[in-house]
């Protein structure tokens, strides 16, 4: 009886194999491979994602700032540069001059996109304005004192995360959507919809 049960305890107590070592390792690495990867692509579109949201917002600001203070705020889309940013015509009654100034402060500031993520497509219905396309590489959102600007869209995006600001001509709104500006028809204004 004494023999059984330390047979018995002996087998219990014996350690792993190199084996079922080895076999462990090899699944720890493949599902940390696995956990980094996920992790790096999820960051990856959370940059882009916040990237588009400064967009939007700079657009928000821009429309809001041209109906407060009552003169053209503009959006310039910098593709050769890859940034973005925010100016306005300031007179100077005195001199009879008028000056272009950069706005940057806690809410605005002009953005740099780093490489990966690229300003991808722009579209621009314009009107007016001096506006649309300055330059190849640039181009250029008015937004008025009466609340409107041009029908136009801007694609942000990394070639794999895709978002696309859209801007109203009617009422200067500009809206965010996830995914590719081909989504959007920058062509029409439905007056009717929920968010334009």
């Amino acid at each position: 009886m004494k023999n059984q049960k330390v047979q018995l305890d002996n087998r219990y107590k014996r350690g792993f194999t190199l084996v079922e070592l080895l076999v462990v390792i090899i699944i720890m690495t493949i599902l940390t491979g696995i956990g980094v990867g996920v992790f790096s692509g999820a960051s990856q579109r959370l940059q882009v994602q916040r990237a588009a949201s400064t967009l939007l917002m700079m657009a928000q600001y821009a429309r809001m700032s041209a109906i407060e203070n009552q003169r053209v705020y503009k959006l310039y889309l910098d593709n050769a540069n890859n940034e973005f940013y925010l100016l306005t015509t300031l007179f100077d009654e005195q001199n009879g001059t008028a000056e272009e100034i950069l706005i940057e402060d806690n809410i605005v500031s002009p953005v740099y996109l780093e490489e990966p993520i690229t300003i991808e497509d722009v579209r621009i219905l314009s009107n007016d304005y001096n506006s649309g396309s300055s330059s190849s590489n640039q181009y250029i959102i008015a937004f008025t004192p009466d609340g409107t600007s041009q029908t136009s869209a801007v694609q942000i995006g990394d070639q794999q995360s895709h978002y696309t600001l859209s801007v109203n001509e009617v009422t200067g709104k500009s809206k965010l959507i996830e995914g590719t500006i081909d989504d959007v028809k920058v062509d029409t204004i439905d007056i009717d919809a929920e968010n334009f």
